[in-house]
């Protein structure tokens, strides 16, 4: 068998044939002639009960790959297992140039299950032998049940020996198919132990029993595929290459062994429809001819917002045409750019042959307003929102399949999920990566790109710009300064076409869609001082830094004016109670009534509400940007509206990062040239350029492009070892703290649901009530929700979900959850 190795270690184009170091698999090769050869259609006729009984009974017996559980004489062969899985691997693979490689990943992947032992437990155990990585994870891990012997080393053997160098690399994704992709070199388990590990004999039975076909793989055709990943980006890009060929390999698998175990569903997930952009389109020019009809009917057609928003949408359809890379859309608040940019998205796929839209968004509170905005417009089965929130195992079960793989036209998800699963190593969260080539990827409110992991993320998505055909959109109203030239080592280069801005200059939308004065106050400025400047206004809305100094100005307001309705807004609310004091806020705003809203920074995370008057805080750039956009957001005064930037006298820091995004944005706002505008685009980018600058050290928090991986080419095979897959995977999260969700019975509906969850015991009825609760969760740091003094104010019901034992002490109408007596909220 002949395979390759690098000429010189470095030259990967160069790679030579070289003879095959084991003789025994080239002898046993070579006797192909003589095997008996079992193909799908000889397997399917031996599997009735009567055959099974004999070879259970004889020991003649076939390799069989799964025992259906539900009809133990009912058996899927290990060769009609093995052909599928490479069929739909090399289709998934094709689609970033790596089809060849992943056909060779499927054809090994389940070549242990030819050991005697394996067979064994198959045909004992009539199901799924999903071996738990090894002995020794077995062992760790506590009520662990271990599903069976080890099947996948061999093929991780195989691939070493097939394959020199780029085999290595290989054979953690063969071994990883069931377990999740080890490290390559660790104290408990590693791709060198698997490697190293004696395993029973499969090989003469694989040799005698499986096609010729399976051990024949096209060399060429596969050195010509991994060439450019090989010799151009370096180990990351070698990393990421692994996670794509990984999630081609476990999709694959996993669709094929569901269409033997369950016929029924397969056939259900194979009855989706395809993509049909065009259609999509039309849905979508429907509505806006909708909006625009009753923006005529009254009578604001001819504003400076609608007319902008008109030309934003034209400026995105237009764009679609252009070649596919990285964008990004640079639109002011108000100035429509949620459904223009999903405009841009869908022509841009359909004039390109792109699979699907993927819509990132930062925060769950937009999310769900956004999926709901676009199930609107394009119906429930063609949206799948998939975050933390959503539970599709109780739902309808086309969406379930869906959120498997993302084998949806529109994904709307989370920051923390698109970034967590593209660094990811279980399979069922790298499942879906595959589906990321040859996507359009909209990232909304991109200036909330996480800091301490911020390179790893945009390299990313440079990645899947430069080597996986997807088109890449930074959405914003405050660009961040993440493109090369602006971030030293890692910024964006979006490849040879560089970052288009889909917005042309000459449409000087900030100057137009100017409908507010900013102005920084002198000085430090203490509560009471702000309050009063607040009282001059009609209607204002305040927003600072802390919860407690948010809480405290709102007792302070609520004093001091007792003529004047006043509300609290924070994150310790669940989302239905905050939806009720915004709701009654936009109510007094539209019929002219005054009041004031102090809030936390959440009311500046896609909060539609229009004020005429802000008080903001010291902050970064961006949260004073965002915040301006909560005032005259539809330029309906006859004046500009007034924003405040101000310091406040009081002792309330913010924590972390939250001081340092303000020390920053004090000093550029203290700069000469932005002085006649506050809140002009480029004070924005200098902004993001001090901030990073200032944490360039700080950008990178787990090494993940040093540390994890092997930063070059590695010279010999054995740095592929280097890789750290299991424990980039499991460190790997955007937000480090950890935190739990409390279900909150508040007002009559939310009382209804927590109580139908205590009584309810069917665990479909459970998750969907569940998900029907997520209005009402509030999210607690630490493992448990305790109280200031130990105690746990929470029940957890049926082992799973967390609810607020006691309302009446724990949850206030005014400041949502306290973990203190509610007479001694201000001594917090």
């Amino acid at each position: 068998m002949e395979v390759f190795a690098h000429s010189n270690g470095e030259d990967v184009a160069q790679w030579q044939l070289l003879q095959d170091h084991c003789k025994g698999v080239a002898e046993l090769s070579e006797a192909g002639a003589m095997r008996q050869k079992t193909d799908a259609s000889h397997v399917s006729s031996l599997a009735s009960g009567q055959i099974a009984a004999r070879w259970r009974e004889t020991g003649d017996r076939p390799l069989i790959a799964h025992v259906d559980p539900n009809d133990q004489n009912r058996t899927e062969s290990l060769t009609e297992h093995l052909l599928a899985v490479q069929v739909e691997a090399q289709k998934f693979g094709n689609r970033f140039g790596c089809g060849e490689i992943a056909k060779f990943l499927g054809g090994i992947h389940d070549f242990g299950k030819a050991a005697q032992n394996v067979q064994d437990y198959l045909w004992s155990a009539a199901g799924e032998c999903s071996e738990e990585e090894t002995e020794e994870e077995v062992n760790e891990q506590k009520n662990s049940r271990k599903r069976g012997p080890d099947h996948s080393s061999a093929g991780g053997q195989f691939s070493e020996r097939a394959l020199s160098g780029l085999g290595l690399l290989l054979a953690y994704a063969v071994t990883g198919h069931h377990g999740g992709m080890p490290d390559g070199i660790s104290p408990k388990a590693s791709l060198e132990k698997r490697l190293k590990k004696m395993l029973p004999d499969w090989e003469v039975t694989a040799h005698k029993e499986l096609p010729a076909g399976l051990f024949e793989y096209d060399r060429v055709a596969i050195c010509r595929e991994a060439t450019p990943f090989l010799s151009n980006g370096g180990g990351y890009s070698l990393a990421f290459l692994t996670r794509m060929l990984f999630s081609c390999l476990v999709d694959a698998d996993f669709i094929t062994t569901e269409r033997f175990m369950n016929r029924e569903r397969a056939d259900e997930r194979e009855s989706i429809a395809g993509r049909e952009f065009a259609s999509l389109q039309a849905r979508l020019d429907a509505h806006f001819e909708k909006l625009a009809a009753k923006v005529l009917a009254s009578g604001t057609a001819d504003s400076p917002v609608n007319v902008i928003r008109e030309e934003v949408r034209a400026d995105c359809v237009s764009a679609a045409s252009l070649p596919p890379g990285l964008f990004t859309l640079t639109v002011p608040t108000g100035g429509g750019k949620t459904l223009s940019s999903m405009a841009f998205a869908l022509r841009h796929a359909a004039a390109h042959g792109l699979d699907r839209v993927i819509y990132v968004i930062p925060y769950t509170s937009i999310i769900e307003q956004n999926a709901k905005v676009f199930r609107d417009v394009f119906g429930y089965d063609i949206v799948l929102e998939y975050h933390g929130n959503v539970d599709y195992e109780a739902g309808e079960p086309r969406m379930r399949f869906l959120a498997e793989n993302w084998d949806a036209p529109i994904i709307v998800t989370t920051s923390v999920q698109f970034f967590e699963s593209l660094h990811a190593n279980r399979a069922s969260s790298c499942r879906k990566l595959h589906n990321l080539a040859r996507s359009v990827i909209i990232l909304d409110e991109a200036q909330s790109l996480p800091i301490d992991l911020l390179k790893p993320c945009l390299r990313s998505l440079d990645e899947l710009v430069c080597r996986y055909g997807a088109s890449v959109a930074l959405c914003t109203a405050t660009q961040p300064a993440v493109l090369a030239g602006q971030l030293a080592k890692g910024g964006l280069t979006g490849g040879t076409l560089g970052c288009r801005e889909i917005i042309p200059a000459e449409r000087h939308l900030h100057e137009r869609l100017r409908r507010v004065v900013a102005e920084r106050l002198p000085g430090k400025v203490s509560d009471a001082d702000l309050l009063e400047l607040a009282a001059e206004h009609p209607s204002a809305l305040v927003i600072v830094n802390t919860r407690r100094h948010a809480r405290e100005m709102f007792e302070s307001a609520r004093s001091r004016f007792p003529d004047r309705t006043v509300f609290h807004l924070s994150a310790q609310m669940c989302p239905q109670h905050r939806t009720e004091i915004l709701s009654c806020a936009k109510r007094l705003l539209c019929l002219g009534k005054p009041c004031l809203l102090v809030s936390t920074q959440l009311i500046e995370a896609g909060v539609d509400i229009d004020f005429p008057c802000v008080f903001r805080e010291m902050a970064g750039a961006d949260s004073l940007s965002q915040a301006a956009g909560r005032c005259n957001r539809e330029g309906r005064l006859s004046e500009p509206g007034r924003v405040f930037f101000f310091e406040s006298s009081e002792k309330h820091s913010p924590p972390g990062f939250l001081a340092t995004a303000a020390a920053k944005g004090k000093e550029v706002l203290s700069l000469e040239e932005f002085q006649d505008d506050l809140l002009a685009p480029e004070l924005v980018t200098r902004y993001f350029e001090l901030l990073y600058d200032s944490l360039k050290s700080n950008l990178d928090r787990l090494s993940v492009l040093s540390d994890l991986i092997p930063s070059a080419q590695p010279k010999d095979h054995d740095s592929f070892l280097v890789y750290k897959f299991r424990t980039l995977g499991e460190r790997f999260r955007l937000i480090s703290e950890p935190s739990i969700s409390v279900f909150i019975p508040y007002g009559k509906e939310g009382r209804r649901l927590c109580e139908e969850l205590r009584s309810t015991y069917a665990t479909g009825e459970q998750r969907e009530l569940a998900r029907k609760l997520q209005r009402y969760a509030v999210s607690l740091r630490g493992p448990e929700p305790r109280d200031e003094d130990g105690n746990l104010m929470a029940e957890l019901v049926h082992d799973t979900w967390w609810v607020l034992s006691n309302v009446e002490q724990y949850y206030d109408k005014d400041f949502g959850v306290c973990k203190q007596a509610k007479t001694d909220l201000l001594n917090v």
